[in-house]
């Protein structure tokens, strides 16, 4: 089936774009406060463009391009400046998503962008201050261009896709994914125009690895994501699932089987284009982050940032196809295909995690000492601490790191935790203040002699 009215085709870009903004935006608003991550990527990005490669060798996963982007807004007091370069993206990923769906003219194509402007995933990490907006737009630029090739292959679609896979080896640490899909669409195939296309993928590769490659070794080496589960039901359930729901099991394995379900159902299809494309990026995906679990902790739905394109487009190939169902069973799965997504839109926007120590720290003046336990969440107070924070300037006690805010120096310490951890002050600590509690995070008040 085609669309091709021109008119029909403005009203559905219009309406799709306006939707999935409205969506990131009141997830932005949502938020509120900066969470840890974001806090964390606004101080990253005020350091000197030199200093940033080491720096986040020592403390984050991914590459600088991020960062370097979001340098001309890091020192903000405001979260919404903060997050603009991602809606900024997000906006230009669906009104290009848009315009592939016009020229293409199908309902598949128009399924997608849909899929795309409603997908819990799409939503929060689309609004989010973080590289997963700027990764989903260079991963859907893969996508397109790989359906390109496969349908008509110029010589130009190469050189797009390894332009836009460098970009992407810059911007998150799991970049390799996406190179392996692509070189696994290109097949056993040993005719110029395949050759042309693992030339680019190595490309990229050969590029990335004198400017990042040892840094990213080195981030391996130092295990920043211990937090995040290995290899099992539930984890990979939830990465497999991460573009229809956020939520966690039991909606996530629910969602998981429903994305089977969709695999099972756009199979028969996979030799068109834009089905062959997504399975391949979905499969790649998932089933590397599911080995590469089974001994390190990367088990989870951002991992596979870079096939989320690729699950939308699968998504709406299985809706287009369940249209041709008769009923009840086409427009029940349908249904619960919607509801499983629409569902799930409130977990795309909870309140950041950063809220409410902003608040109990707010209760800091001048000359005193902002700070978390452990060292590692200065971040946040590096946020309250103003624009001009870069590295905590405070070591206190025991793990106990922060800022010093503008002022005469007070003496007092106010130290942010959360529940999840004990903090216990120094011995020679006097109190200041009753405890603070605000959601689960707790702060209290000292007087250091130091």
């Amino acid at each position: 089936m085609r669309l091709s009215d021109r008119r029909i085709q403005l009203g559905l870009a219009a309406a799709v774009v306006a939707g999935g903004m409205a969506l990131r935006v009141w997830a932005a608003h949502r938020a509120g406060a900066p969470s840890f991550d974001e806090a964390f990527t606004s101080l990253a990005a005020r350091l000197p463009l030199r200093e940033l490669p080491g720096w986040l060798g020592r403390n984050d996963s991914h590459p600088p391009l991020d960062y370097v982007l979001r340098m001309p807004v890091a020192r903000t007091d405001s979260a919404w400046v903060l997050r603009s370069p991602s809606l900024v993206v997000s906006a230009l990923l669906l009104i290009g998503l848009s315009g592939w769906a016009g020229r293409r003219g199908t309902v598949d194509g128009w399924l997608t962008v849909a899929v795309m402007a409603v997908s819990p995933f799409a939503v929060h990490y689309g609004a989010e201050a973080r590289l997963y907006a700027v990764a989903l737009a260079l991963a859907t630029g893969l996508l397109l261009v790989s359906v390109a090739w496969v349908e008509h292959p110029r010589p130009w679609h190469a050189v797009v896709m390894s332009g836009t896979l460098l970009l992407l080896s810059f911007t998150i640490s799991t970049w390799p994914i996406a190179g392996v899909a692509l070189l696994v669409l290109a097949g056993g195939r040993r005719d110029a125009v395949a050759w042309r296309w693992r030339a680019g993928c190595a490309l990229a590769g050969l590029v990335w690895l004198p400017l990042w490659g040892l840094v990213w070794r080195d981030q391996l080496a130092a295990n920043h994501a211990s937090w995040i589960p290995t290899t099992g039901l539930r984890s990979v359930s939830g990465m497999a699932a991460g573009i229809l729901t956020l939520k966690a099991w039991p909606v996530s394995g629910v969602a998981a089987l429903v994305m089977i379900g969709i695999v099972v159902l756009v199979w028969p299809a996979r030799r068109e284009p834009l089905t062959r494309v997504s399975l391949i990026s979905l499969g790649v995906a998932v089933s590397t982050i599911t080995l590469a679990g089974i001994g390190s902790h990367v088990v989870i739905a951002r991992a596979v940032t870079v096939a989320v394109p690729a699950a939308a487009a699968l998504v709406a190939v299985a809706v287009h196809r369940l249209l041709a169902v008769r009923r009840p069973l086409g427009p029940a799965a349908i249904a619960l295909v919607g509801a499983i997504m629409v569902g799930s839109l409130g977990s795309a926007w909870p309140p950041s995690d950063g809220a409410s120590a902003q608040r109990l720290l707010a209760r800091a003046g001048p000359g005193d000492v902002v700070a978390t336990y452990p060292g590692w969440f200065h971040p946040l107070a590096g946020w309250r601490a103003g624009p001009a924070s870069e590295l905590p300037t405070v070591r206190e006690g025991p793990d106990v790191e922060g800022f010093g805010l503008a002022g005469e120096p007070s003496g007092r310490v106010w130290v942010a935790w959360p529940d999840s951890y004990l903090f216990t002050p120094p011995t020679d600590w006097e109190p200041c203040s009753p405890l603070g509690v605000d959601g689960s995070w707790r702060l209290g008040c000292w007087t250091s002699p130091r």
